[in-house]
């Protein structure tokens, strides 16, 4: 689904389909980004820069295994219910 969707935007855009996964891209990790940003300016207020490199390193692995586990998880099993209803 999410290529055909890519593939209907890069159509009704006219632009490229590159342009279009790296723009998505981009915006799904501003969350991780903004994290990151946070934690180190935090960190460098009240500790060591150190401090604030683990904490961010730990907060990007955190969202990538939740991703990877859970969201690819719940993915897998509405596609596979979408696939018995039709």
């Amino acid at each position: 689904m999410l290529g055909e969707t890519l593939d209907k935007l890069s159509t009704d855009f006219s632009i490229p389909e590159a342009v279009i996964g790296i723009i998505l891209g981009f915006v799904t990790s501003i969350p991780e980004f903004i994290t990151f940003v946070d934690s180190q300016r935090h960190h460098s207020e009240n500790t060591s820069d150190l401090q604030g490199v683990i904490e961010a390193t730990s907060n990007l692995f955190a969202s990538n295994m939740f991703n990877l586990f859970v969201i690819e998880s719940i993915g897998i099993v509405v596609y596979m219910f979408m696939l018995k209803i039709f």
